[in-house]
């Protein structure tokens, strides 16, 4: 799988090609467990893993989470979007509810390519949006069974 795909990631600004994206639990990076939804941010923070490296095939998914990762206390630019390959096996990312493994999880990424460089913070605006649809994606019956399944 690693070799089939474009691997994204969006977190800690200023790594370099050729550098390997190692966990939180190893690096010490701040993490955002937070979600709109009230029984969202006790989901994310059972099933998330300081222990991974989470990689996304979907770069606009890899911007969201960059620009809203923590950036050594900036506050209009969050972190960077790299192209990734994950190092050894992927995982399901547990707090993602799509069932078409667009976001997985590994031990480390290494970085082939830097793609965007302190990406700006959402707007407002954005975020409401961002919440009323992930409020509603939460609340959905398919994302109930999932939740149910990975339990």
């Amino acid at each position: 799988m690693p070799g089939t795909a474009l691997w994204y990631h969006g977190g800690v600004p200023g790594l370099r090609r050729g550098q390997q994206i190692l966990p939180p639990s190893v690096t010490g990076a701040r993490v955002l467990t937070t979600s709109p939804h009230p029984e969202g941010e006790k989901w994310i923070t059972a099933v998330y893993s300081s222990d991974l490296v989470y990689v996304t095939t979907s770069l606009s998914a890899a911007r969201l989470f960059a620009s809203v990762a923590p950036a050594n206390g900036g506050k209009r630019h969050g972190g960077d979007v790299y192209e990734v390959i994950p190092d050894g096996p992927l995982r399901p990312d547990p707090d993602y509810l799509g069932l078409d493994g667009a976001q997985m999880a590994c031990e480390s990424a290494t970085i082939v390519r830097i793609l965007a460089r302190r990406v700006p913070r959402p707007d407002p605006g954005q975020i409401r949006v961002l919440a009323a649809v992930t409020r509603a994606a939460w609340e959905s019956p398919r994302a109930q069974a999932r939740r149910n399944a990975v339990r």
